[in-house]
């Protein structure tokens, strides 16, 4: 049964997560429209090469945030791992400041 349509706007830093493709690919075949807000995060993956003077430079939180901005998202969604737990809570709350209801 379809249902009524929700704008669902993932969001992702670093590395991709298979999570957010699969839930994507379930949330489509639902009727749902589906968004990705990504931050490649650069220089600063928190895995395998951080270097944060780089990072600071090439930070693109604020695209993230403009993105879900533009979308105005019924649902933002996470799939955060240990090491991108507190960039995600930051960019929730920064995004719940803007997003129109």
């Amino acid at each position: 049964m379809k249902n009524s349509g929700l704008k669902i706007c993932f969001v992702g830093i670093g590395a991709m997560q298979l999570s957010i493709s699969a839930l994507s690919s379930i949330a489509k075949e639902n009727g749902h429209k589906t968004f990705l807000a990504y931050n490649a995060s650069l220089f600063n993956d928190r895995f395998n090469f951080n270097n944060s003077l780089l990072g600071k430079f090439i930070d693109e939180t604020d695209d993230v945030l403009k993105k879900i901005d533009s979308i105005n998202p019924n649902v933002l969604a996470f799939s955060p791992l240990t090491a991108t737990y507190q960039w995600s809570l930051e960019v929730a709350k920064k995004a719940k400041k803007t997003i129109r209801k």
